[in-house]
């Protein structure tokens, strides 16, 4: 762990016209879990449409340098052109069928640079539709 130091002056006069300065320390730990969200730039977690895939956005609240596309759990589909760096990262979702899908990361699958896992993600959820001929979709 990454320890913080800090250093308290405290600046005393006396009755002798001495400037006395004395100092005191304490450390804080890192000890915060980084959480992730995920969304999408199509619509929010629960919509439908019949977009052939939606871009993804994993945003981390503290910077991580071991999130990896394999940390992301998915049901019907599958992510490809995943980057990012820091606390911000893209995929594209494809999905496998019409039908429900969702996206999540569970815990303890990355970590902050002092080695706190992460909280689970929410689950983002999306419909994937059909468009019929006549422009309109169906489930």
């Amino acid at each position: 762990m990454i320890k913080y130091y800090y250093i308290l002056y405290f600046l005393n006069f006396s009755l002798f016209g001495q400037t006395i300065i004395s100092a005191s320390a304490f450390n804080a730990e890192d000890v915060t879990s980084p959480n992730i969200t995920i969304s999408a730039a199509e619509g929010l977690s629960g919509f439908s449409s019949s977009d052939a895939t939606i871009s993804v956005t994993f945003t981390v609240n503290e910077s991580t340098y071991n999130f990896v596309v394999g940390d992301v759990t998915t049901s019907n589909g599958s992510l490809s052109n995943f980057s990012g760096t820091g606390s911000l990262f893209t995929a594209t979702f494809t999905p496998t069928t019409d039908g429900a899908t969702s996206i999540q990361v569970l815990s303890n699958t990355f970590s902050d640079g002092v080695g706190n896992a992460n909280t689970a993600s929410n689950t983002f959820t999306w419909t994937k539709t059909t468009e019929a001929a006549d422009g309109l979709t169906s489930d």
